[in-house]
């Protein structure tokens, strides 16, 4: 599980309603079906292994991660996760990339 926080520290607020950003599911909650916007985009490469692992989904296609709700007011942060397989033995570290950030090379991975 990769867990990471968020933190707006412009002067203006940032909304996380792009397609290219996230995951754009049909969740289901108790008012019945919303649109929502998810973390799906994430993915992690494994530099050494030359492979990209993608965030789980359940059996109805709903990523295992978090929704992001509507963004970030400056100054404000806020704690996601994404769940992906689990890394080969072998792999000591990944490239976390989540879409129009930049990616975070050489992150260790913790067994």
């Amino acid at each position: 599980t990769l867990t990471f926080t968020l933190t707006n520290e412009g002067a203006e607020g940032v909304g996380f309603a792009l397609d290219e950003f996230v995951g754009e599911e049909i969740l289901l909650g108790a008012e019945g079906a919303a649109r929502g916007f998810s973390f799906l985009g994430a993915y992690l490469v494994d530099e050494a292994g030359n492979n990209r692992h993608l965030v789980l989904v359940d059996t109805e296609g709903i990523c295992v991660c978090s929704q992001t709700g509507d963004g970030l007011d400056p100054g404000q942060s806020a704690r996601y996760f994404a769940k992906f397989p689990a890394p080969p033995e072998t792999a000591e570290a990944m490239t976390v990339v989540i879409p129009r950030f930049d990616s975070v090379e050489d992150v260790p991975i913790a067994r």
